[in-house]
């Protein structure tokens, strides 16, 4: 299993939620590196938080442009 402590740090510095449930799903996905955030579509990005705070899915918004992760524009 790919070791994603450094997404999860990406995560926790940016006051982001990142419980197993969100480490398990970026794994399905693929995400090997903080870099392969950037390659995640919106859809994906979305249902990552779909059942965290609109306060969460914002600054989930925030971090991912940020991180230049431009498929991502936050509607909530």
């Amino acid at each position: 299993m790919p070791d994603l402590s450094a997404v999860e740090r990406w995560f926790t510095e940016r006051r982001l939620p990142c419980t197993p449930a969100h480490v398990s799903y970026l794994r399905q996905l693929g995400v090997l590196c903080v870099e392969d955030l950037k390659l995640l579509e919106q859809e994906e990005i979305d249902e990552l938080f779909k059942k965290d705070t609109k306060i969460a899915k914002r600054r989930a918004a925030v971090a991912f442009n940020e991180l230049g992760a431009s498929c991502y524009d936050h509607k909530n």
